[in-house]
């Protein structure tokens, strides 16, 4: 398994790929605004 995680100023997302790169889970929620400990608790 490998996972991606992209952390913008608008949104994180993360995926997870099994072994043949398929992608299994995605998920994606809003960066908070301003809120270094909300960015780390997200």
């Amino acid at each position: 398994m490998k996972i991606g995680i992209d952390l913008g100023g608008t949104k994180i997302e993360a995926v997870v790929l099994n072994a043949e790169g398929e992608q299994i889970h995605v998920e994606r929620i809003p960066t908070p605004q301003h809120d270094y400990q909300g960015t780390l608790d997200a």
